[in-house]
């Protein structure tokens, strides 16, 4: 077995990682659109991805992104771990291990000090994890309601469909609303845009909410059969009982659920609305230290995921 990094495959390999992909139960990988997205400033490693390759073909992939992180001491950037895949016929035999390690090995030499990933409880994987130093550091919180009609709207409140053109928009209410916050406060620039243009997310999947013509959230809502995914809701804080009624109004009956810190920060309220809630979901935040010296601290202090300022929303799941 030897690694590559993803410039390193040879156009021939091209169907052997579509069925990486598929077999994993994964769609098919768009190799231009990688390109662009590189290109336009998706925060990628310089080498994006590394693969296990034997008998000529690449039998497991590891991904490699960089997030600004912000922790009680300051701002870190760190490796997110996406990705993580072996053919089935190839399970089982410390691949993807021997791929994070070369991973962990790159991104320390490159000055990072933590490692990122999503994972479940109850994914297989989580025991790989844990064994090379990752720990829980943060569930998202679930909050799920059936929704019943109008709502009345305190505020004076509106609400629209975002189009492309709201892409600079959202971005500047994100980074203004979530500016004093730990964890996920920062994205990458035109990072809107980026998800628009390379069909990421879809715009009409997001509302925006206007208060004298001025705009002053946004929420993700994504229309699903019988319920609404709503795991991304940007707001200034006066005005988060309005925009519930608004989106609960838009849900038209259907199940409305949300997830994250909005679910923290307005829970009292979602209680109060009659909304139930589950504080473990499938998706799990764990961190490594790649630094020794870490490698005996309380993770979750350490990086703030305890502290109430923590922010992480939909969008910052990878």
């Amino acid at each position: 077995m030897h690694i590559l990094t993803h410039d390193e495959l040879p156009d021939s390999f091209d169907s052997e990682v579509q069925l990486l992909q598929l077999g994993a139960g994964w769609g098919i990988f768009d190799f231009d659109q990688i390109k662009r997205a590189r290109k336009m400033g998706y925060p990628s490693s310089d080498y994006f991805a590394v693969y296990a390759v034997e008998d000529d073909r690449p039998v497991a992939k590891v991904e490699v992104i960089h997030i600004e992180f912000e922790t009680p001491k300051g701002p870190e950037i760190m490796s997110g771990i996406a990705g993580v895949v072996t053919r089935r016929d190839k399970s089982r035999l410390g691949l993807a291990k021997q791929l994070l390690l070369e991973v962990h090995e790159r991104e320390k030499a490159s000055g990072i000090k933590y490692s990122l990933l999503w994972t479940g409880r109850n994914n297989k994987a989580h025991n790989l994890y844990e064994s090379l130093g990752y720990v829980d550091i943060y569930d998202p919180s679930i909050a799920l309601l059936k929704t019943q009609g109008n709502r009345t709207n305190s505020k004076d409140l509106t609400i629209r469909t975002a189009t492309t053109n709201d892409e600079e928009l959202m971005d500047n209410l994100h980074r203004k609303i979530v500016s004093k916050h730990l964890g996920f406060r920062q994205r990458p620039k035109n990072f809107m845009k980026i998800l628009f243009d390379l069909e990421f997310e879809k715009s009409d999947s997001f509302r925006i909410f206007i208060h004298e013509n001025t705009p002053v959230g946004y929420a993700y809502f994504q229309q699903n059969t019988g319920w609404i995914k709503s795991y991304e809701v940007i707001i200034e804080r006066e005005y988060v009982e309005a925009a519930l009624s608004l989106l609960e109004t838009e849900a038209k009956g259907s199940w409305l659920a949300f997830a994250n810190s909005f679910v923290s920060s307005a829970r009292t309220l979602l209680t109060k609305r009659g909304y139930v809630f589950s504080d473990y979901t499938y998706g799990t935040l764990m961190v490594c230290s790649l630094d020794q010296a870490s490698k005996q601290e309380n993770m979750d202090v350490l990086l703030g995921a305890n502290d109430p300022r923590f922010v992480c929303h939909g969008l910052d799941h990878f």
